[in-house]
């Protein structure tokens, strides 16, 4: 089956190279220019990047395969982060996660209950701003944010009703 080639181009080349390396890494520029179909040139490039926006990291040498070891390459699993917040009437949990995926805090405050929308968004973003600081993270170095509340909601009010 014929590999799909990736273009810098397209803006896409960091973003597979990178999840590859989530997924897969350790793993060398070789592996990666194999599995992607990037020419060796373009890896470089790619991962010269990453490496420079702290995205990645070179953590030792591979086997090698009767030439140099090849250096290997895995994420910087603290260098972003994402914030996921569960809105309640009775409480909102906060959990934030590195860029591997693993939970580095989690904590609860009280629900909305009937608080007004205007109020309850600047109290989220005050909330994750102290989980943060608590955390010794950088607000610069969370990627997003997603909220959720689950059961019914009145959306003309922007209240959660259960």
């Amino acid at each position: 089956m014929a590999r799909q080639r990736v273009s810098l181009a397209s803006g896409t080349s960091k973003g597979v190279v990178l999840d590859l390396i989530r997924a897969q890494g350790p793993i060398s520029r070789v592996a990666l220019a194999d599995a992607t179909g990037l020419t060796q040139a373009t890896m470089s490039t790619v991962v010269r990047q990453l490496l420079s926006e702290g995205l990645v990291v070179e953590t030792g040498r591979g086997e090698s395969t009767g030439g140099k070891p090849p250096v290997m390459l895995d994420v910087n699993p603290n260098s972003r982060f994402a914030v996921g917040v569960q809105l309640g009437r009775e409480s909102i949990t906060y959990v934030v996660i590195n860029l591997s995926g693993a939970i580095v805090g989690r904590t609860r405050t009280p629900g909305i209950g009937t608080t007004e929308p205007n109020e309850m968004v600047t109290r989220l973003a005050a909330e994750i701003g102290r989980t943060l600081t608590g955390l010794g993270i950088e607000t610069g170095s969370v990627l997003g944010v997603g909220v959720v509340a689950p059961g019914p909601l009145d959306l003309s009010r922007g209240v959660i009703l259960h």
